[in-house]
């Protein structure tokens, strides 16, 4: 709808702004404005009539500030009811409840009584604007004992999950797909079954609606979630320990091997899994190409963390909003911020464990 200021006539929706909000009603006379609840001011919240659909003039409905009337679109005057049949339908849902904020609000009553829909564009640009936000969460999700059988949304990404041969690597790709669902919902409020999973050229997974990367190591699977590439690697620690520490030629060989031209010397089994890491995240963010760890180079795009969790891991992640990175511990249902003294820092740290 266009909205003007004018001379309102019955049956006109109009609106008056307060602060940052709109408000809604439908005219019928100086007299009576009905709209789904009170002005959205505070001397008006106690009272026991705030959120019914009730009746003021139009002083009260405006506060004091200029009112606007909508006037349709040419897409929308043919759905538009006239204006007598507007008013009739206002008036006969007078007494109602259930006001909610965003799924029926005075918004959402006026389109219904206009246009037999119920609309929120409030709502909508609140949602575009809350899904458009900068979002870096990484969430960690320890394995466990789990025996029950694990349920995905996605059939296409069940059916090649179904491939694996490995009972221990499947599990564990189940629970960060798992995971994912989750975090799509919580930090996206996308529905796991109204996602669409495509593979692209290089048979990475992407779907609309958000960047996302997965890793799964001995007890650990995680799910990362952006609205901008990210890719996310984790490594259990004392298990890379036990088959990496006593091995100082093999490691010394894989150093040489990964390491990019001009890159940092470094020696020993921290230093590889500290580089490997990094690379395995930067290359995902990538989203293309096949890994060829002697052509990146971790810088400010990529952090990593040392975390003291059962199992301990070392966590990578490599993308665009480091400064909104989040990570959260799943456990019981849930998720929770997780806890600053378990994040031990960096690759001193790391060390420790090699000691």
């Amino acid at each position: 709808m266009i909205w003007r200021p004018g001379d309102c006539v019955p049956g006109d929706v109009i609106r008056v702004r307060l602060g940052e909000l709109y408000h809604y009603g439908v005219f019928a006379s100086e007299d009576e404005v009905i709209q789904f609840g009170l002005p959205p001011l505070p001397q008006y919240r106690e009272r026991p009539d705030a959120f019914t659909v009730l009746s003021t003039d139009v002083d009260l409905f405006s506060c004091g500030q200029i009112v606007e009337i909508g006037l349709p679109e040419k897409d929308e005057r043919r759905a538009r009811f006239s204006r007598e049949e507007t008013l009739r339908r206002a008036r006969a849902r007078l007494g109602e409840t259930g006001y909610d904020l965003l799924r029926n609000n005075c918004e959402h009553f006026v389109w219904d009584c206009a246009f037999g829909e119920k609309k929120c564009v409030q709502e909508q640009e609140a949602r575009s604007r809350w899904r458009s936000r900068a979002v870096l969460d990484v969430y960690l999700a320890p394995l466990g004992a789990q025996e029950e059988e694990i349920e995905i949304a996605s059939p296409e990404r069940r059916r090649d999950l179904e491939r694996t041969r490995c009972p221990e690597t499947l599990r564990q790709r189940l629970v960060a797909w798992k995971t994912l669902e989750y975090a799509a919902k919580r930090s996206f409020g996308l529905d796991a079954e109204t996602l669409h999973f495509q593979k692209n050229a290089f048979g990475r997974w992407h779907c609309e609606g958000m960047e996302f990367s997965l890793a799964h190591s001995e007890g650990m699977a995680v799910a990362a979630v952006s609205d901008r590439p990210v890719g996310v690697d984790v490594e259990n620690i004392p298990v890379f320990v036990r088959r990496r520490a006593d091995r100082p030629d093999q490691v010394e060989s894989m150093l040489r091997r990964i390491r990019a031209p001009g890159e940092e010397d470094v020696r020993g089994a921290a230093a590889l899994l500290w580089a490997w890491t990094g690379k395995e995240s930067l290359f995902k963010a990538g989203q293309k190409g096949f890994f060829s760890p002697q052509r990146l180079r971790c810088g400010e795009e990529t952090a990593r963390f040392v975390l003291s969790l059962e199992p301990p891991v070392l966590l990578s992640v490599s993308g665009e909003r480091l400064d909104r990175l989040r990570l959260y511990l799943c456990a019981d249902g849930g998720a929770r911020r997780l806890d600053k003294d378990l994040i031990r820092g960096g690759r001193e740290a790391l060390e420790g464990y090699f000691l």
